[in-house]
């Protein structure tokens, strides 16, 4: 059963350094974004049973759990759900976040903040260069010669560039280092906003490249000068291997591990927690990747450790092809204070010359899972029948308005056990993730429901020739589940993010 702590004990657990404290907002995170606990992970309670191994993977581990308070009710919840899975050590914030806001202690805004503060404290003490969007269009107008590097996702770049920009990833660019240095060229490098830009620019400079800047406020800063973006098409893969990122990661401490230490790692994991993060692209993880790992290509893992790296203390361990962008990855994991980070010493094809096995594509589906899969009673999408049926949409609210079963309600799983009401009918569960359906069915079901799930959820009724109804307005007046992107928010969203970001290292939250 879960115990309860007040606000002045929790505020001493998360003073502690490192914080072995695992600290869960189980609010959506569109609510969470509005003020949250500083330090505190995003965890849904919708997603608590998909993640909670991957980020707590011992179940002795102090956990402590939050809702808005006052009667709010999800972290109680929350807390039975770990309860179910083992974990020993859970606690609720008494009152939640109105008790801690009533002590006067700092909320956080905003999301993956200790990572957007950590940017700006990079580029206030280590003199990184930047230009803004206007002297950047001079450049480019007048015919210089230099490199621009837009050092998102693939997927970002893709749907939105500058012109003339191509991608090195994050921490790819680890291994283009070298080669720029060489070159002498002056290097331009940008992301959305700022933080990925900052980290890319001060990493070159570190690697020895002497002319580098960053494009202050990225596409954001380019949008806002009056300028339009254009689709990527110029992918640019590592061409080196970053020699000079491993002096670093051993400078500032960061391990090496062999194959067999990482093997032996992973088989205590649940007793000697640690967590493992693939830093390739996606699609080498989906090639192969060590059991237990997740992927997080270098860059963007520095720019929301606190979605993986939920606890300070845990042990990190970081997996590439070779050590190039693991140990840049790691150096800056050292300097966010992270005291014990190991890399996997040759990365991939040393894990392969030792013999040790890989698994490839997606996470298995838990056993767990498959077993609830199989076990909850389900319906085909040929049988629903509107007239006898209640189908009942669990997803986000961005998937229900984009589009759901015809007739359907919606009202997400977080906040099923509240707002559900009476039902006379047998309920048909629905949603984009299908997993989302059978893990709602299956709380119906114990509350003495009617219930089914809909075989293939939303994607099963479009396969058998259905089609889904999208809307501008959500039937429910419920807090908001969602966070859109600052670049999708108008000139006004994108100017307040940009003020946001800005004054973190002004803030104490």
């Amino acid at each position: 059963m879960a115990g309860d702590i007040d606000a002045d004990a929790l505020a001493e657990l998360m003073a502690q350094r490192p914080r072995s404290l695992a600290l869960f907002d189980i609010r959506e995170a569109g609510e969470a974004e509005q003020g949250h606990l500083p330090y505190a992970t995003f965890l849904p309670r919708r997603l608590i049973e998909l993640r909670i191994g991957e980020l707590v993977p011992s179940i002795a581990q102090d956990i402590v759990v939050y809702d808005e308070g006052a009667g709010d009710g999800r972290a109680a919840l929350a807390a039975a759900t770990l309860a179910e899975f083992g974990y020993r050590a859970v606690r609720i914030l008494t009152g939640g976040l109105g008790a801690w806001r009533a002590t006067g202690r700092p909320v956080a805004t905003g999301v993956n903040v200790p990572s957007k503060r950590f940017g700006e404290e990079v580029l206030e003490h280590d003199g990184v260069r930047s230009i803004d969007a206007d002297r950047l269009a001079q450049m480019q107008a007048a015919g210089e010669t230099f490199e621009q590097w837009d050092v998102r996702t693939p997927a970002e770049f893709g749907r939105a560039t500058l012109p003339g920009s191509s991608n090195v990833p994050g921490v790819e660019i680890a291994g283009r280092a070298a080669e720029a240095a060489r070159e002498g060229r002056l290097v331009v490098v940008h992301c959305a906003g700022r933080t990925r830009s900052i980290i890319a620019a001060r990493t070159l400079a570190l690697l020895g490249v002497e002319r580098v800047v960053a494009l202050e406020n990225g596409t954001m800063g380019w949008r806002l000068s009056g300028r339009t973006l254009v689709p990527g098409d110029r992918v640019e893969v590592s061409s080196g291997d970053g020699a000079g990122a491993d002096v670093l990661a051993d400078v500032s401490g960061v391990l090496r591990l062999t194959p067999a230490e990482v093997d032996r790692r992973v088989s205590r994991r649940a007793s000697e927690p640690v967590i493992l993060v693939d830093v390739r692209s996606e699609e080498a993880y989906l090639a192969g990747h060590v059991t237990s790992s997740c992927s997080r290509p270098g860059g963007q893992l520095i720019q929301c450790t606190d979605e993986v790296l939920a606890v300070e203390a845990v042990p990190v361990i970081l997996i590439d092809d070779g050590n190039g962008r693991a140990a840049m990855a790691a150096y800056w994991l050292r300097r966010m204070r992270f005291p014990e980070v190991a890399l996997l010493d040759g990365g991939i094809p040393a894990w392969r010359a030792a013999g040790l096995p890989l698994a490839s594509g997606p996470a298995a589906v838990p056993a767990w899972l498959a077993k609830l899969r199989d076990t909850i009673p389900s319906i085909a999408p040929s049988r629903l029948d509107a007239l006898s049926h209640t189908v009942l949409d669990v997803g986000t609210s961005r998937d229900f308005k984009r589009g759901h079963v015809p007739g359907a309600r919606w009202l997400p799983r977080g906040w099923l056990e509240a707002r559900l009401g009476e039902l006379s009918q047998e309920i048909v569960v629905t949603a984009a993730d299908e997993e989302q359906a059978i893990l709602a069915t299956a709380t119906l079901l114990r509350l003495g429901h009617r219930a089914k799930w809909l075989a293939g959820g939303n994607a099963g009724w479009v396969a058998q020739g259905g089609k889904l109804e999208s809307t501008e307005n959500l039937p429910l007046d419920l807090p908001q589940d969602v966070v859109d992107p600052p670049y999708l928010k108008g000139e006004a969203g994108m100017r307040a993010y940009i003020a946001w970001e800005i004054a973190l290292t002004e803030s104490g939250a």
